[in-house]
């Protein structure tokens, strides 16, 4: 998937032809920046939820409240997510992308949850929603040999995220539980974002380094 330009050619040759070196996150930076970012960002969805919702389900029903979730979740995961791509104009290049990954799995989640609309449905779309997030991301950075390790670990903390949030929503009276909710779902989900942005960037990492000339201090 060469639309969007994030293959590692086309990475590597336009911070090359730039001449300016660019900043290289670490794993943890990557897990840190995205988990605690996106968690900011999601308590900002989940605040929709929480203080808007009567207003969406009265004029615009239960899909247009996930629709306005969706749309905060898509703003501001660009402005996290960007900072962890190398690349020359990384908000530019990186926000239609994130916007795809996540209209598509936010397709894949309601479609799978109103479909059974119980506990089944939720696992199910916790496989299915982070998995064709996954897919795509892999696809665009073109890092097809790290799918399953990423679908792994997208799955593990997606869920993860999702369901404490769910016990500490059942435990706090609300407004309280619908923002630890979204807390929860941003540190876990955010974390498995911040992960597989690294990982599928490991080859442009790789070149980038070998150009490198060495530390003659």
């Amino acid at each position: 998937m060469h639309l969007f330009g994030l293959d590692p050619d086309s990475v590597v040759s336009r911070v090359n032809s730039s001449g300016s070196p660019r900043r290289i996150p670490s794993l943890a930076e990557s897990m840190a920046v995205g988990s605690l970012g996106f968690a900011a960002v999601s308590v900002a969805a989940f605040g929709v939820w929480a203080w808007g919702g009567r207003w969406f389900h009265a004029h615009m029903g239960e899909l247009g409240l996930y629709a306005a979730c969706a749309v905060v979740l898509i703003g501001g995961g660009c402005g996290v997510f960007s900072r962890l791509v190398i690349d020359t104009d990384p908000l530019r290049r990186f926000c239609g992308l994130f916007a795809l990954a996540f209209f598509l799995y936010a397709g894949v989640w309601t479609g799978s949850f109103f479909s059974l609309r119980n506990k089944s449905g939720e696992w199910l779309a916790s496989l299915l929603g982070p998995a064709i997030l996954g897919m795509t991301l892999v696809n665009a950075f073109g890092a097809q040999g790290v799918r399953r390790k990423v679908g792994a670990m997208l799955f593990g903390a997606h869920s993860l995220g999702y369901f404490v949030g769910s016990l500490l929503y059942g435990a706090f009276a609300k407004p309280a539980g619908m923002l630890l909710w979204g807390a929860a779902y941003g540190l876990g989900f955010g974390a498995g974002i911040g992960y597989t942005l690294y990982t599928c960037q490991a080859e442009v990492r790789l070149r980038l380094k070998e150009k490198t000339p060495p530390n003659r201090d």
